[in-house]
C-alpha cells in the first residue's frame, strides 16, 4: 500500500465532501475502513485529521454534533496549513490545500543549507 497516495486521497475525499461532490455517506464509506492506516502515522498530519474526523463522525452518529458542525470541523482540518516537524532537527514540511478547487495538497519542504540557514525546496 502506498501511504502517500492514501494520505493524498484522504484530503481529496474530505475536500470532495466539503465541496458537495461526495455525500457524507460516500466519505464515511471510504474513510472508516482506512482509519487504521492513518492512525499508524502518529507524526503525520493525516493522523490528526483521522483522529478528529473519526471522533466527529462518532459524535454526529450519537447526536452530539450536527452535520454542519462536522463540516466546519473538517473544513478547519483540511484547509488550514499544517506544520510537521520530523525526527531530524531541521526538516520542516508545510502542507496546505487549495480550498477553492479542493485541489491537491501542495507541499513545501524547508531544509538547512550547508551554512545552516533554511532554504526552500520546491516540489517537483
Amino acid at each position: 500500500m502506498d501511504i502517500s497516495k492514501e494520505v493524498s486521497h484522504l484530503y481529496e475525499m474530505a475536500s470532495a465532501y466539503l465541496n458537495g461532490q461526495r455525500s457524507l455517506e460516500d466519505f464515511e464509506d471510504w474513510f472508516v475502513p482506512r482509519i487504521e492506516v492513518f492512525l499508524s502515522l502518529p507524526n503525520h498530519s493525516a493522523y490528526h485529521l483521522a483522529v478528529l474526523a473519526s471522533l466527529g463522525l462518532a459524535e454526529m452518529n450519537i447526536g452530539h454534533r450536527s452535520e454542519d458542525e462536522y463540516r466546519s470541523l473538517l473544513h478547519e482540518l483540511v484547509y488550514q496549513p499544517v506544520l510537521t516537524i520530523d525526527d531530524s532537527p531541521f526538516s520542516i514540511t508545510v502542507a496546505s490545500s487549495d480550498e477553492s478547487s479542493g485541489g491537491p495538497i501542495e507541499l513545501e519542504e524547508l531544509t538547512p543549507s550547508s551554512s545552516g540557514t533554511l532554504v526552500e525546496v520546491a516540489p517537483s
